[in-house]
């Protein structure tokens, strides 16, 4: 029985973290200064000489607040 209440209450507090945690914030609305209005996909990969995730040709950022 304890078990089982112990697993339920980090199910819980794991499940309403996720449903909290995120807000996205946007840094610019429009263009940014000084630079043309473009619209090009996101692409994002993983690089193995920087060991972490890379994302490029990003025309509209964001911040997301956890």
């Amino acid at each position: 029985m304890k078990p089982f209440v112990l697993r339920t209450l980090c199910i819980l507090a794991f499940l309403a973290t996720q449903v909290a945690a995120q807000d996205v914030i946007p840094l610019n609305t429009g263009t940014a200064p000084g630079s043309a209005p473009e619209n090009y996909p996101e692409k994002q990969y993983f690089s193995k000489i920087w060991n972490t995730e890379v994302v490029t040709n990003v025309t509209k950022p964001s911040l997301i607040v956890f």
